[in-house]
């Protein structure tokens, strides 16, 4: 509902809900009411003047949802098909249909595979890492100078240590003392 709300170009409007979960049956959303019985749909299309049906059943299995929408196919002027693919990037996204196999396929475009978009991340991520730095080491010097009055006992120090390509190196290191 919410996306059909964003989007008010695409035109729908919205006449009702259909749900099997009898816990949801009864239940309003935004005023209107959630009828039950999938098995009904074909039903409420005639009655209800209906002309496009949206179908968004995250849990429903294949063959269900297949089922469903070959039933409708024929009733319906237009059905709208939700996929559950939450977590899949969707900016640079394209539908590919294949005819005779009676299939589709999304199109993921990996921006990164041209050198100039490269390029163009690589000097956003220096320009925006040289804007933050300032606030973070800001943020650093306050938290030692706040650990420095907290603590009765020396909070930081300078040691060397071993790296891996056999050289010492000098830190600084912070200690945080618990009470």
């Amino acid at each position: 509902m919410n996306a059909l709300r964003k989007e008010p170009n695409y035109g729908y409007k919205v006449i009702g809900f259909l749900d099997d979960d009898e816990t949801k049956t009864g239940m309003r959303i935004e005023g209107l009411k959630v009828r039950r019985g999938i098995d009904r749909a074909t039903s409420y299309l005639k009655s209800g003047n209906v002309s496009d049906v949206i179908i968004a059943m995250p849990g429903a299995g294949k063959e269900r949802l297949q089922n469903l929408i070959n039933s409708l196919q024929h009733k319906a002027e237009r059905i709208l098909f939700v996929p559950d693919m939450h977590g899949i990037a969707v900016l640079g996204t394209s539908l590919q249909h294949f005819f005779h196999e009676q299939a589709f396929a999304l199109e993921l475009k990996n921006n990164l595979a041209r050198p100039m978009n490269i390029f163009l991340k690589r000097c956003f991520d220096l320009v925006m890492s040289f804007l933050l730095l300032p606030f973070v080491l800001l943020s650093m010097l306050i938290i030692g100078v706040l650990i420095k009055i907290d603590s009765p006992v020396r909070s930081s120090f300078p040691r060397s240590a071993w790296e891996e390509a056999r050289k010492i190196v000098s830190l600084y290191e912070i200690q945080v003392h618990v009470r």
